[in-house]
């Protein structure tokens, strides 16, 4: 089970790792809240209406995961998420699941069925390079999988040495779990608490490099993700799939790592670093 965790919640096993910083880019570290198995934002606000252009610290709306020497760092373009190059002489570089960079912030406020988010990231060109994950949408963060809930663009572009090292139990594994068999690159991905069915779908890789508006909007029986404002993927049918859940409220997420997301989340190798930034962010209920 604990493998099957690995593929839904990028960063999650690092999230364990002791090494994980207090007090990151002026926001406080995310805190376990919830179910055991849950692993939220440590503070449970309700569902509301804001929005933020990230120019500075809000430590009232978000919080933060990072491991390693990744960062977190806010200014006048925004909040950026680094991860470093790797480095034999780094003990989180080895390829050990509870080490590794992870760069990742929750927001307090929750996200409720009838609310739209959108939020505008650069990706720098280079970032289609990543050997590792990132992503950014909705999620209620546990680690039951039965009762997870998402809705997200994420980047699964690991190409590297961990990557094809686990290539074969991808290839066996993976049509198992979701509907399109060993998703690469840029996809979006739909889950619904109480519901084991994942939709994927693949989407040009273009759209992670450069600056892009996304949104999800969630409504009752369906789930919409738009690109620039132009439909990429939708899903019907969503309040047939969902299940009473475990109570922990879905929150936006934002992360980048460098671990290879199928199986097993060993490290994988990146000759340089990367990094994204998120400008602007809100979320309010659907027009």
């Amino acid at each position: 089970m604990a493998l099957l965790l690995a593929v839904f919640l990028p960063g999650s096993v690092a999230n364990a790792d002791p090494a994980m910083v207090p007090n990151d880019g002026g926001v406080n570290t995310c805190k376990p809240s919830g179910p055991p198995l849950d692993i939220g934002n440590g503070t449970q606000q309700s569902a509301r209406s804001f929005s933020d252009d990230f120019r500075k610290p809000r430590p009232d709306l978000w919080c933060s995961y990072r491991t390693g020497t990744s960062q977190l760092n806010y200014g006048s373009d925004g909040a950026t998420l680094k991860v470093p190059p790797t480095s034999a002489s780094r003990p989180q570089d080895q390829s050990l699941p509870l080490f590794g960079d992870n760069a990742e912030f929750l927001s307090y406020p929750a996200f409720e069925t009838g609310m739209t988010m959108s939020t505008t990231v650069n990706g720098a060109p280079d970032l289609l390079n990543l050997n590792g994950t990132a992503g950014w949408g909705i999620t209620n963060r546990t680690l039951d999988v039965l009762n997870l809930d998402m809705s997200w663009f994420a980047w699964w572009g690991a190409d590297g040495p961990a990557k094809r090292a686990t290539d074969p139990v991808v290839n066996l594994v993976m049509p198992l779990l979701v509907d399109t068999p060993n998703p690469r690159r840029l996809v979006v991905m739909n889950k619904r608490a109480g519901s084991m069915k994942i939709d994927v779908r693949q989407l040009d890789q273009k759209l992670f490099a450069g600056t892009h508006d996304y949104s999800i909007a969630l409504g009752k029986d369906s789930v919409n993700f738009r690109v620039d404002g132009k439909s990429v993927a939708r899903f019907d049918n969503q309040s047939k799939r969902s299940g009473a859940g475990t109570g922990q409220p879905r929150v936006f997420q934002i992360w980048m790592d460098h671990k290879d997301w199928p199986i097993v989340p060993l490290p994988d190798y990146n000759k340089t670093g990367h990094e994204l930034t998120i400008s602007s962010y809100s979320q309010a209920p659907s027009k």
